[in-house]
C-alpha cells in the first residue's frame, strides 16, 4: 500500500532513535571495498587515459589530481608562483590533516584518507537523522545513506580531498539547525565555509530554519550565529588580503584556473573546455548539470525541507556560473546527499523504484570510478 507524504511538521527537538551506526559502518566499509575492487581491476582492462595514465598501484590510483594541491597547502602554505597557485583550496582540510598527523610526524596522506572516511561516517549518521525526522521512515533513512555511499562520485568523499569533511560539516549544520542548536549549527556552517568556498551559502538554509514555520517563537539573541558561515569565508579572505596585499586575490587566482563569474547558461553554450573536450565528456558534464535541475524539481514535488531545496538550487547555480562544467560531477557531491534523500523519498510513493535507483547509481559509480583512477579527464 502506498504511503502518502505528510505535510512538514513544525521542527521540535528530536526524540528519534539514535542512528544505526553499526549498520551504517557496514555499508560504508562495503562500499569502500567495492570501489577499491573496481579501481584495482579496472587497470587490467581499461587503457591508460591521456591525462595521467594508468596508476602504479591501487593507492596511487586515488592519490592524484587535486591531491597534490591539497598537499602543497599542507607543506608550503599558500603561494603564487610560476607553477600556479593553491589559493582556491580552502584551509580547514589541510589544517585538520596537519593537526591529526601531529605536524606531519605521521605520513599525512594516510591520515587525510582516514580523516575523510571518519567525516563521511559521521556525516552519514547526521544525514540518517534528518531523513528519518522528515519522513518518519527508517527504511527511507537507510536508503538515503546507501544512495550516498553508492552515488556516482562518492569516492571523492573518501580520498585525500576536502569533500568528506565538507559533507560532514553541512549535514551536522542542518541537523543542529533542525533542533534549534544555533551556536553549533553556526560553527558547523563556519567549518563548511573554511572547507569549500561555496560553504558561505549555508547562511541561507540557516535563515530558513530560523524563520520557518512563521508561527514559532524565536531566540532572537541567537540570530548572529546564522552569519557564521559568512564569517568563516570572511576570515579566510582577510588572511589572504594580509598575506598577498590584495582583497580580490581569490577571484583573480580563480581566473587563472579558467573560472570567473558569468551567467549560468554561458557554461552550457560556450564555456571553457566545451569546444575541445570530446563529445563523451560534454554529454557527461552537461548531463550532470541537467540532472541537478531535475532533482531540485523532484525535491519540490516531494515537499522536502525548504532549507534542503535552497541548497539544491543555489549551489548548482553557483557552480554553473563559473564558465565551465568539467568539474560538475565532483562539485555536485556537495548536493548529492540531498538528491539521495529526495530519491529515497520516492520509494514512499513508488516502492518498486528502490532497486532500479540502486542499480542506476551503481552503474554510474562504476563508470566514474574507472574514469578517475585511469587518468581520464575527471577532476
Amino acid at each position: 500500500m502506498k504511503k502518502r507524504l505528510e505535510p512538514i511538521a513544525p521542527l521540535e527537538p528530536s526524540t528519534l532513535d539514535s542512528p544505526p551506526w553499526r549498520r551504517i559502518l557496514f555499508w560504508l566499509l562495503a562500499s569502500r571495498l567495492i570501489v577499491a575492487m573496481l579501481a584495482g581491476f579496472s587497470s587490467l582492462i581499461i587503457p591508460p587515459g591521456p591525462s595521467m595514465g594508468t596508476p602504479a598501484n591501487l593507492w596511487d590510483a586515488f592519490m592524484r589530481w587535486d591531491t597534490g594541491w591539497f598537499m602543497s597547502v599542507l607543506e608550503r602554505g599558500y603561494f603564487i608562483d610560476s607553477q600556479g597557485s593553491n589559493i582556491p583550496f580552502m584551509p580547514l582540510y589541510p589544517a585538520l590533516v596537519w593537526l591529526c598527523s601531529l605536524g606531519k610526524a605521521i605520513p599525512p596522506m594516510p591520515v587525510g584518507v582516514l580523516l575523510s572516511n571518519a567525516a563521511l561516517f559521521y556525516g552519514c549518521l547526521r544525514l540518517w537523522r534528518i531523513t528519518r525526522r522528515r519522513w518518519d521512515s527508517i527504511d527511507t533513512a537507510d536508503l538515503a545513506v546507501i544512495l550516498v555511499l553508492f552515488s556516482p562520485v562518492n569516492f571523492f568523499l573518501s580520498i585525500f580531498y576536502s569533500e568528506g569533511v565538507f559533507f560532514c560539516a553541512v549535514a551536522a549544520c542542518l541537523d543542529d539547525a533542525e533542533q534549534d542548536r544555533w551556536l553549533t549549527a553556526g560553527l558547523w556552517g563556519m567549518a563548511a565555509a573554511l572547507t569549500r568556498n561555496s560553504g558561505f551559502l549555508l547562511f541561507l538554509p540557516l535563515i530558513i530554519y530560523f524563520f520557518f514555520p512563521w508561527s514559532k517563537l524565536r531566540p532572537w539573541r541567537q540570530l548572529p550565529y546564522l552569519a557564521f558561515p559568512i564569517l568563516g569565508a570572511g576570515l579566510f579572505t582577510l588572511y589572504l588580503w594580509y598575506n598577498f596585499h590584495d582583497p580580490f586575490i581569490f577571484a583573480k587566482v580563480q581566473q587563472n584556473w579558467g573560472r570567473e563569474l558569468a551567467s549560468p547558461w554561458h557554461a552550457f553554450e560556450s564555456g571553457f573546455h566545451n569546444n575541445w573536450l570530446p563529445w563523451f565528456y560534454r554529454y557527461l558534464f552537461h548531463g550532470a548539470a541537467i540532472f541537478s535541475i531535475l532533482m531540485a524539481a523532484l525535491a519540490v514535488f516531494l515537499r522536502a525541507r525548504p532549507a534542503w531545496i535552497a541548497l539544491m538550487v543555489v549551489w548548482p547555480v553557483l557552480y554553473f556560473s563559473t564558465t565551465r562544467l568539467d568539474s560538475t560531477p565532483r562539485y555536485l557531491t556537495t548536493v548529492v546527499p540531498y538528491y539521495s534523500v529526495a530519491a529515497a523519498a520516492v520509494t514512499l510513493r513508488w516502492p518498486a523504484a528502490r532497486y532500479p535507483l540502486l542499480l542506476w547509481s551503481a552503474m554510474l559509480l562504476m563508470l566514474c570510478t574507472l574514469l578517475f583512477v585511469n587518468g581520464y579527464w575527471f577532476v
